[in-house]
């Protein structure tokens, strides 16, 4: 009776582990991939596509901003510095901590002066109220001006540079 060499079965049990391991390793990145597209729709020609479509549309309201504040407010307001009216950057914080007055922010407040700064000062609020007298020269009114193109003119105003600040001479 001939008998045969049986394999090594540790070496077997081996091999057929290996080949699970590796069976399940490819499944694994098959279906994470697959499930994560699933999940997040991650498409990456579609994620180009959206971060280059909020890119234009920053880029288009930051023109807008830019084409607004040249033809409403760049003859009596430079961005950085004063003029005949006061320098816009920063405006929002200014108007911001000036505070609340009768329901509305002093964000809203500057919305509201910037369309006819009669509104505030007649309304009493403080600040527009300290703004009309002591600047040389009244504001001109803008009510045709929406809130969008008013927050775009102020996107565009503090997208520039920080004001310049001069050293004082003693």
């Amino acid at each position: 009776m001939e008998t045969k060499k049986k394999p090594s079965t540790t070496l077997e049990f081996l091999v057929i582990m290996l080949l699970i391991v590796f069976a399940v390793i490819f499944a694994w990145n098959v279906n994470v991939d697959g499930l994560f597209n699933k999940l997040t729709n991650a498409n990456p020609s579609k994620a180009i596509q959206k971060q280059e479509q909020q890119t234009a549309t920053a880029d288009n309201k930051w023109k807008a901003g830019k084409d607004l504040y040249r033809a409403n407010c760049a003859s009596c307001h430079n961005t950085k510095t004063e003029g005949t009216g006061p320098a816009l950057i920063g405006v929002r914080n200014r108007w911001q901590a000036a505070g609340s007055y009768n329901g509305k922010s002093g964000g809203q407040w500057l919305h509201e002066w910037v369309k006819n700064w009669h509104d505030p000062v007649d309304q009493q609020y403080k600040y527009a109220v300290d703004m009309a007298n002591t600047r040389p020269a009244q504001m001109n009114i803008f009510p045709y001006l929406s809130d969008d193109d008013i927050e775009q003119i102020f996107n565009f105003v503090d997208s520039t540079s920080a004001p310049v600040v001069s050293a004082s001479v003693n």
